[in-house]
Formats: structure tokens, sequence, C-alpha cells
């Protein structure tokens, strides 16, 4: 915010992060939680100063996991980690099955995939419900498994391909983003950290609702501004060449 000159109140601040911190911990799930870390992680990492503001963050997640040590908050939220945390390991031991078994049917349709995969045998190793109710269903909670069981490889290469041309054009764009103000690098690798936590996110949860509508309504807005960025510098080098 100091590159930009951006100057918001330390109350709007906390407001801000309030509303995040609430809205990561509402759900409980683990999912956001390490797309969080991870869009946190990218936006550091792609700005100035990237191993000094880095090193503060660990020292501050130090600093919390000591504090929190031996209580019992402390050990309620390290159980809740995600690949450390005990609770809800049925989850974990879930996904793991899922994969084992998705992955059969991958190899048979390999090319297309299959629209009935639900019908295929191994699927009755997955399912979740209440029998006597006839409520028995399988949760593909991983969106890449899902288009790979429906679409095939194909499928998979051209949605990874979606988010693959999107972010190289993005860094790109960046990087040319230098010779303009700096509020517009900060947007780029605002829109970089995100699309990155989404390809993580995307992992622990099926492409359902409003899940694809958000994921591709990001990948337009960096579309729209890897435009504006070229748009902008192609100004700026028309109006050196007339002076």
């Amino acid at each position: 915010l100091k590159e930009t000159g951006v100057k918001l109140s330390k109350i709007t601040l906390l407001m801000t992060l309030g509303m995040v911190v609430g809205g990561l911990y509402a759900p409980v799930s683990r999912g956001p939680w390490v797309g969080a870390a991870i869009l946190y992680i990218a936006f550091i990492l792609y700005n100035k100063n990237a191993v000094k503001n880095l090193l503060k963050v660990k020292l501050l997640a130090a600093c919390v996991f000591i504090a929190l040590a031996g209580t019992q908050l402390g050990d309620k939220l390290f159980n809740l980690l995600p690949f450390v945390g005990n609770t809800e390991k049925h989850n974990v031991e879930y996904r793991e099955k899922l994969f084992d078994v998705t992955m059969v049917i991958i190899e048979r349709y390999p090319i297309l995939g299959s629209y009935n995969f639900l019908n295929e045998p191994e699927m009755t190793k997955l399912y979740q419900g209440n029998v006597s109710n006839s409520e028995l269903k399988v949760d593909i909670v991983n969106s890449y498994i899902g288009i790979a069981l429906a679409q095939g490889l194909v499928g998979l290469i051209l949605f990874l391909g979606i988010f693959g041309s999107v972010l190289l054009s993005l860094i790109k764009a960046i990087r040319r983003a230098k010779k303009l103000p700096a509020n517009h690098r900060l947007l780029g690798t605002t829109l970089l950290a995100i699309i990155l936590s989404i390809m993580v996110m995307i992992t622990t949860v099926s492409s359902i609702v409003i899940i694809p509508v958000v994921n591709f309504a990001i990948l337009g807005l960096a579309v729209a501004y890897i435009n504006i960025i070229n748009n902008k510098l192609k100004v700026g080098i028309a109006q050196q060449a007339i002076v």
C-alpha cells in the first residue's frame, strides 16, 4: 500500500483482516486454509523484499505457535491443521481412496473419459450416505479428477491449458508493468496469487454450484488486466514516438 500511495486507516485494515480470518475459520475447512496460505506466500514472493517479508511471516507464525502451545485452544487448532491434525481424518482417508479408485477408471477411459463413470463397479467403494434411505452418493472432492473422469485427459489438458495460458500471459504483463505506476504491478501480483490459490483449492472440492463461475470470473479479470497493461504500454510508446 505504501508503494501505491493508497492510505487506509488502521481500523479499516483490522476490520478487513478480521473478516478474512473469520471467513476462513467459519467453515472449519482445511482446503481454504491451504489456499489462503498459498495465496499469501505467492503474493509475498512475487513482490519487493520477498525474503524479508517471508521471514517476518515465519517469525510471526512461530510467535503465535509458541503462545498457543500447551493451551486448549492451541491443541484444538493444531488438530484442525491439514496434514498434521487428527480431526476428521476420515476426510483425508476418503480422498486417498478416491484417488486410488478413480485412477483405475481413468486408465480404462484415458482419452475422452466416460459419461457414466459413476456406474463403474469400482465406484461402490466410495459410496457415502444412508443405505436405508437410498441416499448413497459419491462425492468427487477433486475438480481435476472429476474432469478426467468425465472428459478424459483431453478435457483435463484443455482445462489446465486455460489456467496455464492465463498465468503465463499474466506473469509477462506483471513484468512489463514495472514501467507503470506501482499499483498496476500490485494488482497483477494479487490476481496471480488468487489464481494459484484457486488451482490448489479445487483439488479439495468438486466444480459444483458457483465454484466454476468464480474461477472463470477471476480468469476473466486476469485477461482484462493483461489487455489493460498491453494497451497502456502501447499508448505510452505511441506518445513517446510523437514527442
